[in-house]
C-alpha cells in the first residue's frame, strides 16, 4: 500500500512540472513579436537621414532679359553662392508678360527646392491687381531679400532742373512737360505717380520697354525727365551724362552720397521694392533654411560686398517674412490708386 502511495506522488509530481514546463514556453509568434517590437524601438532612437541636399545646380528663373540689372545681380549671387550651399545656380531668363510669365512657371515648378526664382515685390503686390495672373502669392515661399532696387528722378546734365523741388514746380506749371518710365504696370511708373501725386501735379507720361529704352530717350531729348533705377542709369552717372536730382529712399544711397534721399527733401517715403530668392509653396522647411543660411553668408563676404559696391548695387539681407510684409504694404497703397485710375 504504502508502494502504492508513493507510485502515485511521484506521478503527480512529474505531471506537475511537466505542466510547469510548458506554461513557461514562449510561442514563436510571440517571440517574433517581441523581436519586431525591439527592432522597431531600435529604429525610432535612430536619428533620421540626413537631407544631402542640393546634390546639383539649383535652377534660377530670372524674369527679366540677360544683361539687366536683375539678370546681372542673380548671376553675381550665383557665382559666390556655391561657396557656402555646395552647388550654384544655373540662371535661366524667362522674359515677357511683365514677369508674370516667368513667375507663374516658378509658381507651376517641382517643390523640391531645385527652382528657385529671383523676383521683385511688384509681382506679388501689384501686377496680380493690374494684370491677369493665374498666380497668387501664397503660391511661393519667400525665402529672403538679397537687393534693394532704388528708383530715382533722373535728368540730363545739360537740364535747367538743379533740384527736385525746381522740377515738381516747372511741371506743376507746365503739365506737357514729357517724362519717361517703363509700361503703366511698372514700379518706375508708380513711383512717378506717387511722388508727383505728394504735390499733386502730373506731366506727359511716356512709356518705354524698361529703363535702358527710357534713358535713350532722355539722352535724346523726347523727355525731360526719368524715374530709372540707379543701376540702370549707373554707367550715364559717373560718365556725367545724368544728373540724379533725388533717390526714392528713406536715407541716401552709399552709391550716389552726394544725392538727397525723398525723405530729406519732406516726401513721404513708405514704398519699397526688394528683389527677393523666391520658391513654390510646398518646399521642405530644410531646404529652404539652407539656401537662406548660404545666402545671409554670401552677403557678408568682403569680396562680394566690393563687387556689388561697384557696379552700384544696393545689396540687402532681409527675411522671408520681412518681404511678404512689404508686399502686403505694396497692395495697400497700389489698390487706392488702381481704384482712382492712376495706374495700368
Amino acid at each position: 500500500m504504502k508502494k502504492l502511495l508513493s507510485a502515485l506522488l511521484v506521478s503527480a509530481m512529474l505531471l506537475s512540472l511537466a505542466a510547469c514546463g510548458s506554461s513557461g514556453k514562449t510561442s514563436s509568434t510571440e517571440s517574433s513579436k517581441s523581436s519586431a517590437s525591439a527592432s522597431s524601438s531600435a529604429a525610432a532612437s535612430q536619428p533620421a537621414t540626413k537631407d544631402d541636399y542640393p546634390t546639383k545646380p539649383i535652377t534660377d528663373i530670372v524674369c527679366t532679359s540677360a544683361g539687366g540689372s536683375t539678370d546681372l545681380y542673380n548671376r553675381l549671387i550665383g557665382s559666390y553662392i556655391e561657396k557656402y550651399l555646395g552647388q550654384g545656380f544655373v540662371v535661366e531668363n524667362v522674359t515677357g508678360g511683365a514677369q508674370v510669365i516667368g513667375t507663374t512657371q516658378l509658381a507651376n515648378s517641382e517643390p523640391d527646392g531645385y527652382t528657385l526664382g529671383g523676383g521683385w515685390s511688384a509681382s506679388f503686390g501689384m501686377r496680380p491687381y493690374l494684370l491677369e495672373v493665374t498666380y497668387d502669392v501664397d503660391d511661393f515661399t519667400f525665402v529672403c531679400g538679397i537687393l534693394n532696387q532704388i528708383e530715382a528722378v533722373i535728368v540730363r546734365a545739360d537740364s535747367p532742373f538743379q533740384t527736385l523741388d525746381d522740377l515738381i514746380a516747372y511741371v506743376g506749371e507746365h503739365p506737357e512737360t514729357p517724362y519717361g518710365a517703363g509700361d503703366a504696370g511698372s514700379f518706375q511708373y508708380l513711383w512717378a505717380r506717387y511722388v508727383m501725386n505728394q504735390k499733386g501735379v502730373n506731366g506727359t507720361f511716356i512709356p518705354h520697354n524698361g529703363d535702358a529704352a527710357a534713358l535713350t530717350s532722355l539722352l535724346g531729348g523726347a523727355v525731360d525727365f526719368v524715374f530709372a533705377e540707379t543701376t540702370s542709369a549707373m554707367s550715364g552717372i559717373k560718365s556725367g551724362d545724368y544728373r540724379v536730382l533725388a533717390t526714392c529712399m528713406t536715407e541716401r544711397d552709399p552709391a550716389t552720397p552726394d544725392v538727397p534721399c525723398l525723405t530729406e527733401l519732406g516726401y513721404e517715403c513708405k514704398l519699397s521694392h526688394t528683389m527677393s530668392l523666391i520658391m513654390p509653396a510646398g518646399v521642405p522647411q530644410e531646404r529652404v533654411d539652407k539656401v537662406y543660411n548660404a545666402v545671409e553668408q554670401v552677403m557678408q563676404d568682403p569680396e562680394f560686398i566690393e563687387q556689388c559696391k561697384q557696379a552700384g548695387f544696393s545689396a540687402c539681407f532681409k527675411t522671408g517674412a520681412e518681404i511678404r510684409e512689404e508686399i502686403d504694404n505694396l497692395a495697400a497703397i497700389v489698390k487706392p490708386m488702381i481704384d482712382a485710375g492712376e495706374l495700368g
